[in-house]
């Protein structure tokens, strides 16, 4: 009950930086895991590593399904704990873990029966597409892992919890920078898998978090692995689960679709802005991590104080995260137009791909601000249970305009790939307002309730 009165009681500022940092901290260190993984890619070759961008954005696509639920999970156990109904948040744990099982279990199947499609259709090819499909058929065991880890975070994190999650992130990455070359290059009895080490360290750091992730939600008594066999799902709140996720996995989705869509544009240039993306893509997002690990926090903190109705804290929510939003967009921008060739060094020494990766990583950290925007009014909007304009909203920007605008400045204007990123500062700062002007009438109307 304490956590419960700390949550709707607490100083805003305290609880935003006790649960938005460490969570932010484990997706730094989930982002530096990849990194990693890009690192020892591009001593392998330029088409591995461009087979590696192709395989990162279906990765995000992959991930986006399970993207909702989390959130849902999140935001249901938030809002039972602000109304103070323990029992009803056991029955929301064994259904979010139960729904998260059988879509990683069914999207494990398509994708093992589509995935050469798949990457086609995207635009691989040649050595590339078979880089791709080779690394992707080992990762596609470890969607079951996963997706029950994040949801186990999603449920400690909802009771304040985001320090678990990342303490087994960083031991996740201590172990990739071990198992990478071992399994890349081999050792004793262990093969060169080449490429394919990379995927087979993945699989395996991924079922050792699951492992450790359920075993704490054991000991937290979130938990009663002795009745798991004899568990049977309720269909009322599988449907409540389901219709708060859906918006936010399918919003997701348009997200992953929109970066499949900028990939595949981006391939008609050639291979090389392709490998250039992927790095860059990478490096915005370390950069972004601690946005993320604020959208936690007010995902955890607006629910649970909407539940309580304590309104006037969900604004100050607001009006915090967005300083901090501001301060990380500014951080960023300074990092990366100061210091990014010099990261971008790091991963390739190849003058093209460094040239457009630091051209894009330029260009999207000025976009920085629209986008902290963004992350918060999608926070708040999905935590006061309402998010089913976020997916139409994103549909617009992520699809429809960007592939008008990305056709025409491709295929009509013959620009180079710099008005690309220029293009999406202008689509990002439209969405941020618009967004901004929906959430401020949102919030007036709970006023009057």
């Amino acid at each position: 009950m304490t956590k419960t009165n700390k949550l709707i009681t607490e100083n805003i500022d305290v609880l935003l930086k006790k649960i938005a940092f460490p969570a932010a901290t484990g997706l730094i260190f989930n982002t530096l895991y990849h990194l990693i993984d890009t690192i020892y890619v591009s001593k392998i070759s330029t088409q591995s590593l461009s087979s590696l961008s192709f395989c990162s954005m279906l990765l995000f696509f992959i991930l986006a399904i399970n993207f909702g639920l989390t959130i849902a999970t999140r935001i249901q156990i938030g809002y039972y704990i602000g109304k103070k109904k323990d029992k009803l948040i056991k029955i929301i744990i064994g259904n979010s873990l139960f729904l998260a099982l059988f879509i990683a279990f069914f999207l494990s199947i398509i994708l093992n029966v589509f995935l050469e499609e798949i990457f086609l259709l995207m635009g691989a090819k040649d050595d590339i597409l078979y880089f791709a499909i080779d690394y992707m058929q080992i990762i596609i065991f470890s969607i079951v892992p996963m997706f029950l880890s994040l949801n186990i975070n999603a449920i400690l994190s909802a009771h304040g919890d985001t320090r678990t999650y990342r303490n087994i992130q960083f031991i996740g990455l201590f172990l990739n920078i071990i198992l990478n070359p071992l399994f890349i290059y081999g050792f004793s009895f262990i093969p060169n898998f080449g490429f394919s080490g990379v995927a087979i360290s993945t699989l395996l750091i991924h079922c050792i978090i699951f492992i450790y992730m359920l075993i704490y939600l054991y000991f937290k008594q979130l938990i009663n692995i002795s009745k798991i066999l004899k568990y049977i799902p309720s269909k009322k709140i599988l449907k409540s689960l389901f219709q708060q996720a859906y918006p936010s996995s399918l919003n997701m989705i348009i997200m992953s679709i929109g970066n499949i869509l900028l990939i595949s544009f981006i391939s008609f240039y050639d291979y090389k802005a392709v490998a250039g993306f992927g790095i860059g893509y990478r490096i915005e997002q370390l950069i972004l991590l601690p946005m993320l690990g604020i959208n936690v926090a007010i995902t955890v903190l607006v629910s649970t104080n909407y539940g309580a109705k304590k309104i006037d804290r969900i604004e100050e929510i607001f009006n915090k995260s967005f300083k901090y939003g501001a301060f990380i967009s500014i951080f960023g921008i300074i990092i990366l137009t100061t210091f990014g060739h010099s990261i971008l060094l790091l991963f390739d020494k190849d003058v093209t791909v460094i040239d457009t990766a630091y051209k894009y990583i330029v260009y999207k950290s000025f976009a920085f601000m629209g986008t902290s925007l963004i992350f918060i009014c999608t926070a708040m909007i999905q935590a006061i249970r309402k998010p089913k304009i976020i997916p139409l909203i994103n549909f617009i920007r992520q699809i429809i305009v960007p592939s008008i605008v990305f056709y025409i400045i491709i295929f009509m204007l013959n620009f180079d790939i710099s008005k690309i990123w220029f293009s999406i500062i202008v689509i990002t700062y439209s969405t941020a307002l618009y967004l901004l002007i929906y959430l401020k009438k949102e919030l007036k109307e709970l006023k009057k309730y």
